[in-house]
């Protein structure tokens, strides 16, 4: 943390309201993100997107990373009014840089798309969900981990719902894909198989 403090004050000393100035900002607010500590994130994150908008605009893709993370952080705290727009900015601005089929704007689909479950928008999450995968597919190809989480973001979604013969379906096609990309005695795979029954259950 010193270092980053130390280089983000050189930077804004040497080059200003500058991309430079703007990565570092980034750095030291995904720490402070990293470690829960989400005001002092929160400030860096609103410097780095004022930075961004004098250095290359608000609607530059260079901005999208940072609304992601200041809109995770809202989430995370429930701040659901302020994560909504932020993520929803996002995903025009991924979509309009990469096009509609690119894997970084399935990336901001399933954002929003948490952001809906978290507030019980299920049928607005699935939708989500459900444009996201196949972009993903497209791109990444049908055995992807990329997909295995989708899956699971949906499969969680139905559970909610009470949909469990659903749920379980898309749990075992997840699995499946785990299974070949990490092997069938990975410790991460093991800790799936117990935790995911579970949550299907709690809910």
């Amino acid at each position: 943390e010193p270092l980053l403090r130390r280089a983000l004050a050189i930077q804004e000393k040497t080059t200003g309201p500058s991309i430079c100035t703007l990565q570092s900002l980034f750095t030291l607010a995904n720490l402070y993100h990293a470690q829960g500590r989400y005001p002092e994130a929160e400030a860096l994150l609103t410097r780095a997107l004022a930075v961004g908008d004098q250095s290359v605009g608000s609607d530059h893709w260079f901005t999208a990373p940072i609304s992601t993370v200041l809109a995770d952080l809202y989430r995370l705290q429930g701040r659901y009014a302020e994560a909504e727009p932020l993520f929803k900015r996002v995903l025009v601005i991924n979509e309009k840089s990469f096009g509609p089929n690119h894997v970084i704007v399935a990336e901001s689909l399933a954002n929003l798309a948490m952001l809906y479950r978290d507030q019980g928008h299920y049928t607005k999450a699935e939708s989500l969900l459900k444009r996201a995968l196949p972009i993903v597919e497209q791109a990444l190809g049908s055995d992807n981990r990329e997909i295995a989480q989708i899956l699971d973001g949906l499969a969680l979604l139905y559970s909610k719902q009470d949909r469990y013969a659903e749920a379980e379906s898309l749990f075992k096609r997840a699995m499946a894909i785990q299974e070949q990309a990490l092997g069938p005695n990975h410790p991460e795979l093991a800790q799936t198989l117990i935790v995911k029954p579970i949550n299907f259950h709690s809910n």
